[in-house]
């Protein structure tokens, strides 16, 4: 029987078990580190559409779009969401909002799109600094603090899981390749 090696890890590093390397930490983290203290999206997306306000109006209008969709979605919520509210805030048409997306889906998965792409960027990075529980414990709080700051786009990702199948079985996709990739041997 092949054991994975995703899950040979846990049970040893470098020659440590588990219990070792968890008591292993050094120095408390400071709990108001601002790496960990993750984003609001649509704080992130509204700046992003204001930096844009020199480039083309094709990229102006969708950056706006993004960010009212974003500030709509954590104010309302996915099933209040409203194309109608997303146009009569940003300011356009309806038929423009429809040159850009094809429907409220396709608004929202872009958002979460924007999202995953921003926490990746802005992942908290030890380079070294800390040991294996001490990352793991900022891993853990920066998804907390991101969780906490972007709760109904987290909802709305799985409104959009339950909803619609071609979303569902690209996520579903994703995350067989990544179980095939890791326990490769």
């Amino acid at each position: 029987m092949t054991i994975c090696p995703f899950f040979a890890p846990l049970t040893k590093l470098d020659g440590m078990s588990i219990k070792q390397i968890m008591n292993s930490q050094t120095a408390p983290l400071p709990i108001d580190d601002p790496e960990l203290s993750g984003f609001n999206v649509a704080d992130v997306l509204e700046a992003r559409a204001i930096r844009m306000e020199s480039h083309r109006k094709r990229v102006r209008t969708r950056a706006k779009l993004l960010a009212v969709a974003a500030r709509e979605l954590e104010k309302v919520g996915y099933e209040a969401l409203t194309v109608e509210a997303i146009t009569s805030r940003a300011g356009i048409v309806r038929a423009t909002f429809y040159l850009y997306f094809k429907s409220k889906c396709d608004i929202v998965s872009a958002v979460i799109r924007m999202y995953w792409a921003l926490m990746y960027a802005r992942l908290p990075r030890g380079r070294g600094r800390f040991s294996f529980a001490q990352s793991i414990h900022r891993s853990n709080a920066y998804m907390v603090n991101l969780s906490s700051e972007n709760s109904n786009l987290f909802a709305a990702k799985n409104t959009l899981l339950r909803e619609n199948d071609a979303i569902a079985r690209r996520a579903s996709s994703i995350n067989d390749k990544w179980a095939i990739s890791s326990c490769e041997s």
